[in-house]
């Protein structure tokens, strides 16, 4: 039995012998496999750098035309079982390389928010201001994201896309950040 330490190393081992893993069915099965990812949520072991929880996220931005909503049932109905485990790894392979980076900023001061967040007792509020957005990349993919930076913490705005201008129309709608306001 072995010890792994973060999900990529139990994915890799996957990879080598699927039918250890999954089941030996004769066939790599996409569907079982997603089930066994599913399944990682709760396993004890390090969600590894980047963390593998964004993946099926940045799948959508990665692959044109794909469904934000249901990003795996999409693989098998476009690819097709064996095509669609295939690409699972090779995705997977490229997003492992991917580092966040921050292309351009815009200062949030008086800024209103184009949008609202609910109470507990589902009363519409302002929701809160973060201190800046970043037009943000998971280089070298061309896979763009808003990222809203806040005192404590980083939000990264789903969806993701395929263009800086995509992300930017995003900052104006929830923000009304202007085109002249990025650095």
């Amino acid at each position: 039995m072995h010890n792994y330490t973060d999900i990529y190393e139990l994915l890799d081992a996957l990879r080598k012998r699927p039918g250890m893993y999954l089941g030996n069915s004769g066939r790599s099965s996409f569907n079982t496999l997603i089930a066994f990812v599913t399944a990682l949520e709760f396993a004890n072991l390090e969600k590894g750098s980047p963390s593998f929880w964004g993946f099926s996220r940045w799948i959508t931005g990665r692959v044109d035309g794909m469904s934000t909503s249901m990003p795996w049932y999409w693989m098998e109905h476009e690819w097709g079982n064996e095509k669609a485990f295939e690409m699972f790894f090779e995705l997977l392979d490229e997003y492992r390389t991917c580092k966040s980076i921050c292309l351009c900023r815009a200062i949030i001061r008086e800024h209103k928010p184009k949008f609202f967040a609910l109470s507990s007792d589902g009363k519409r509020i302002e929701p809160e201001k973060p201190f800046e957005v970043c037009v943000s990349q998971f280089a070298p993919a061309n896979v763009y994201y808003l990222l809203e930076i806040y005192m404590n913490r980083h939000y990264e705005y789903f969806p993701y896309y395929q263009s800086i201008d995509r992300v930017k129309k995003e900052a104006t709608s929830r923000w009304g950040v202007l085109n002249n306001e990025w650095f």
